[in-house]
Formats: structure tokens, C-alpha cells, sequence
């Protein structure tokens, strides 16, 4: 919402690291290199359409996600329906990233509680033993780089939370 040239993302996929989503597109100029049409693993929730027969057959989204990783969830569901998942490039959604959870720079503690409680709740839905195993390996090695990287990019207030400062 207040970078209108630039994308948020465009879409996503499941990668089964730290955060357990990639999103594809994340800060590119909107230049109309993502105009395209094509099937892929997820959209985000601020800027699906669904189907109403994918609805009356998936169900909706489910609400224990709450906040994040519910339209990544669904998308699951859909695929193992045999639904697929269509990006639409021409489309424009003009979105307050992480409005709700204090905004994008502040990576607080509903963020990081409900980020890394729907990853694990996710895994415990779909993922396969060896994805989960994959996922806390990378939760584990990667703690130290998450924080040098939030603290470089001035996210500070949410370590604060954590007695961090």
C-alpha cells in the first residue's frame, strides 16, 4: 500500500525452512515482469478469489490459522482436491503489509507467535516426516541469522518483547 510501484509478492510456495514460505516476487519494481498467467502453489490471502464450487467442496479457510499461512493452507487442500491455484498478473491489490500485526518493519510477538505457530501447525497437516525434519534443522541452524538480520534491518522493537534490548 504505501510502496505502489513496488510488488509485496506475487505468489508463493512451500519451501519447509525457518518460515516454511517463499514469496515469489517479493520487492521487485512493478514493471510488468509478473504480468503473466500461470498455475502456482499458493496465493495470498489479501488477494484470492476463490471458486464458489472449490469453497463448497475444500470448505473454507480454517480458521484455527487465524492470521497467516490460512491461504497457504487452503491452496493445500485445493491441489489434494484437484483443484489448481491460478496467479493473475494483470490483477492489482493494494495491500497494508502485516497492517494487523503492527506493520512491516515491527516484527512483534503476534507476528512471530502466530508465524511460527502456523508454520508447525501446517507441517502437522501436511508435511511428510521428512519435511518437518527439514523445517526445525532449519529453524535451529538459522536463529542466529534471523536475529542479525531483523537487527540490521531495524526490527529491534519485537526483541525488545523478548528482553533482547
Amino acid at each position: 500500500m504505501d510502496r505502489p510501484d513496488t510488488l509485496w509478492t506475487a505468489w508463493g510456495r512451500v519451501t519447509w525452512l525457518q518460515s516454511l514460505i517463499a514469496l515469489e516476487g517479493c520487492d521487485a519494481p512493478d514493471d510488468g515482469a509478473f504480468d503473466v498467467e500461470r498455475p502456482v502453489p499458493w496465493i495470498p490471502g489479501c488477494s484470492i478469489l476463490l471458486r464458489a464450487q472449490a469453497l463448497r467442496e475444500i470448505g473454507l479457510l480454517d480458521e484455527s490459522f487465524f492470521a497467516y499461512h490460512e491461504d497457504v493452507e487452503w491452496a493445500a487442500r485445493a491441489r489434494a482436491a484437484g483443484w489448481s491455484v491460478w496467479y493473475t498478473g494483470g490483477a492489482r491489490t493494494y495491500h497494508a503489509v502485516h497492517g494487523s500485526s503492527g506493520g512491516e518493519r515491527y516484527y512483534g510477538g503476534f507476528h512471530k507467535y502466530l508465524s511460527a505457530r502456523n508454520s508447525v501447525l501446517y507441517a502437522k497437516i501436511h508435511g511428510h516426516i521428512w519435511q518437518v525434519a527439514l523445517m526445525a534443522a532449519a529453524i535451529v541452524v538459522t536463529i542466529p541469522f534471523q536475529f542479525a538480520r531483523r537487527w540490521l534491518r531495524g526490527e529491534q522493537e519485537g526483541f525488545a518483547e523478548l528482553g533482547l534490548m
